[in-house]
């Protein structure tokens, strides 16, 4: 879930087999998959991307296997939610430039508040004072209104 607060790009991947039996199969979104999802959308969301697997060579049945998934996945993801085909190398390739040359949109918590995407932590026991402790973070400050040179200060447990 951490993973998810600081993603730029969500990818889910969906079996065109599951699409067979139709929406209805509960097999395309098991429950622990659908809690996911729940607070993917309470932290929200970043730019969603769902990766279809297993779609068959036939050109007439891969186009409506895609659709199919569109018309049963996109009540569960943002409306701006674009659906690729990843069987082969060349989709893969194509996905990754067309992430490439995307404006991707940050959820509506980045705008507002800085973070710190930490590349190390360390923590230094306080001699003088026992059960406290100094947490060093170094990384990159990402969004605006926070120097590298304040002082940032919580009670963390």
């Amino acid at each position: 879930m951490e993973m998810a607060k600081v993603a730029d790009l969500i990818a889910f991947v969906v079996s065109a087999n599951s699409l067979i039996d139709g929406c209805e199969s509960s097999g395309l979104i098991d429950a622990f998959g659908i809690q996911c999802l729940s607070v993917f959308r309470a932290i929200g969301l970043p730019r969603t991307a769902v990766l279809i697997r297993d779609l068959p060579s036939d050109m007439k049945r891969k186009q409506e296997l895609k659709k199919m998934s569109v018309s049963c996945l996109s009540s569960e993801l943002p409306e701006d939610c674009k659906f690729y085909p990843a069987d082969t190398k060349e989709d893969l390739h194509k996905f990754m430039w067309l992430f490439k040359e995307q404006h991707l949109s940050s959820p509506h918590w980045r705008n507002q508040r800085s973070y710190l995407m930490s590349q190390e932590v360390h923590l230094e026991p306080d001699d003088g004072n026992p059960g406290k402790c100094t947490l060093l973070l170094s990384g990159y400050v990402r969004a605006h209104s926070l120097s590298v040179n304040q002082l940032v200060q919580g009670i963390f447990s």
